[in-house]
Formats: structure tokens, sequence, C-alpha cells
């Protein structure tokens, strides 16, 4: 099932933390950038209804949380973005330049909250936060007809954000569990590439429960959020065929 991992893992970036390059410099005033062919990944109209919001940043910004923000970042709001001029359309003119020459780039920020990373499994340390961590919980099978197989999965998704002692912390965890439920219950037929037994894919998926709660991970105190959920996944299977070799040991058999 790791190709069914996988694939979660990559759909979860790529909604979560899309990344593009400014191609061009924007200046004060400007309400559109130019990006490079990763513009792609900013297109999905319903994510850009739901999470319009995109993180800039370039050299001069660190990116660390402060009270009212990212430091040297902005977060800003998009409208559309069009995958044949690669331009980004925004809700509100830009108040500071955004040069190329200092790599100025742009970051999906759904509710506002970059997300630094995205893996598979659980750890006792994270190094970097907003962090969305995918872990296996269980899987059953049975068999739904011939050559068929129903796969049940649950799968709890981990949250963490930073400064789990604040207010703050506390509107982040709620903002990217928005994000994340969203992105699971929007996306349930994931297409697992090179699977070559697969028949149909995630006929049947949701979100069972969210815990919230206060974590800590190494020496960092962190708000943290369980989102568990559950899908089934049909297989073809061709056990009655024979994958392996078959050795006759007695004349009887």
């Amino acid at each position: 099932m790791y190709r069914l991992y996988s694939t979660v893992k990559e759909r979860m970036s790529r909604y979560l933390m899309a990344t593009a390059n400014l191609t061009a410099d924007a200046h004060i005033g400007d309400k559109f950038i130019v990006v490079d062919n990763n513009v792609t990944d900013f297109s999905f109209e319903a994510m850009n209804d739901k999470f319009p919001e995109i993180q800039l940043s370039d050299d001069d910004a660190t990116g660390e949380r402060i009270a009212d923000g990212f430091n040297g970042c902005k977060i800003i709001d998009i409208i559309l973005a069009d995958i044949n001029t690669k331009i980004i359309t925004l809700v509100q003119p830009l108040t500071r330049n955004w040069l190329v020459s200092k790599h100025a780039m742009i970051q999906r920020a759904p509710g506002g909250v970059p997300v630094k990373q995205v893996k598979i499994g659980d750890f006792k340390v994270v190094s970097d936060f907003p962090a969305v961590c995918i872990s296996p919980v269980s899987k059953s099978q049975d068999w739904t007809a011939l050559q068929i197989t129903k796969e049940t999965m649950t799968i709890d998704f981990l949250a963490y954000v930073a400064r789990g002692d604040t207010e703050q912390g506390s509107i982040d965890i709620l903002k990217l569990c928005d994000a994340v439920e969203w992105i699971l219950w929007s996306n349930l037929h994931l297409k697992l590439e090179g699977e070559i037994e697969q028949f149909n894919v995630t006929s049947m998926a949701m979100v069972k429960n969210t815990d919230y709660g206060t974590v800590s991970k190494g020496s960092a105190i962190l708000k943290a959020a369980k989102i568990s959920w559950e899908g089934e996944v049909h297989f073809a299977r061709d056990y009655f065929f024979g994958r392996l070799p078959y050795e006759r040991k007695t004349d009887s058999l």
C-alpha cells in the first residue's frame, strides 16, 4: 500500500505547500505577479475559492512566526492563476517590491498558515512547523467478488503548529485543520499510477473525527490535531492465475 500513501502525500503536499518562483519583478501597487511553470499548482479554482491565501517571500524574509504574521513575508489573496500567461491575479495591490534578484517566490498558505513539511509517519521530533504527518493506522481486507478485494484503511493526519501556549497557535491549528479536512473531503478518488492491479480506487472515504490538544515534540510545545480518515479501496486480483512457480513434489499431487 506504499503507493497509496505516497500518492496521498503528493496530493497533500501539492495542495498545502505548492511553490512557484517569480519570473518578473513585482512592484508596489501591482495587482498581479508572473511566475514559472509551477503556476499550474495555483490554478485549482475550488481551492482558490475556499483558501485563496498565498505567501510571498524573498531573501529578506525569515518566515518566523510573529504576532501579526510571518516576519518579512506577506500573506495575500489570489483571484485567478492563468496557466497560459503564468499570471496570478491578486485581490489587493502589493505594498512592497518583490524582486527576482532576491529570489522572490510564492507558496500556498491555506488559512494564512504556510505549511513547511508533509511527511509519512509520526516522529518524536518535528524539525519545522507547521507540519502535517500522514500516519498509517490500520488496514483490513475482504473479498467482494471473484478476484476483487475491498481494503478498508484508516489513516491519521497529524497537524502541528508552533506557539502551542498562545492563542495564535490555537487559531493556526484550527485553520490548518480546516484546509486538511477540506482536501480529504474534496479529493476522494486517488489514482495509483503504476498500480497494475487497480480496479477502482477510494470509492468511499470520509473524515471520521478530529481531536485537538497540546503536545511536546523535542523541546517545542506545539498545538496539535489528529484527523482520522477512513477509506475503502477496491482492487482486482489475479491470485488464481498463479504468480509463483509451482513445484510438484510427488506424483500424487
